[in-house]
């Protein structure tokens, strides 16, 4: 059990930090993951929507993931993931989602998949690679002219 402020041993901080936007319709939920990511040591810009996220996207600089969830109303997940690549196509892309099934055809756009309910250990094991490409890629999340 996790209890609030307080992170576990086994959790180990990662060596860079991601600076995350998570894009969540259900406040508890998108708390929660913000909270799991920051014990990690990223950086987290909340958002409820993916209207509200892509707004966000526009005005914050050096976001280095977008980490929504696939079902929401208004914009869904895929959609999110599809305007985050025409437009930051350097900004990599993650899908959070309880619905494995309705994501496989819509895979194209996503770096990253994390299958609810998310763990920590899920959560850092997916975001390894991410890490990696900052670490070696760099970040070159400036927006692309329209």
């Amino acid at each position: 059990m996790l209890i609030r402020g307080h992170r576990p041993e086994w959790i180990e901080r990662s060596p860079t930090i991601v600076k995350i936007l998570l894009i969540d319709d259900h406040a508890m939920v998108r708390d929660a993951l913000a909270r799991m990511l920051r014990w990690l040591g990223h950086t987290v810009l909340p958002a409820p929507s993916g209207q509200a996220g892509l707004a966000r996207l526009e005005t914050s600089d050096g976001v280095d993931l977008v980490l929504t969830d696939f079902q929401m109303p208004g914009m869904n997940g895929v959609e999110v993931a599809k305007a985050v690549r025409t437009r930051w196509p350097h900004v990599h892309v993650g899908i959070i989602t309880g619905a494995p099934e309705l994501l496989a055809e819509h895979r194209d756009p996503v770096d990253l998949v994390i299958f609810k309910p998310a763990s920590l250990e899920a959560i850092q094991e997916g975001f390894s690679q991410i890490v990696h490409s900052v670490n070696h890629i760099g970040r070159t999340g400036a927006p692309q002219p329209s």
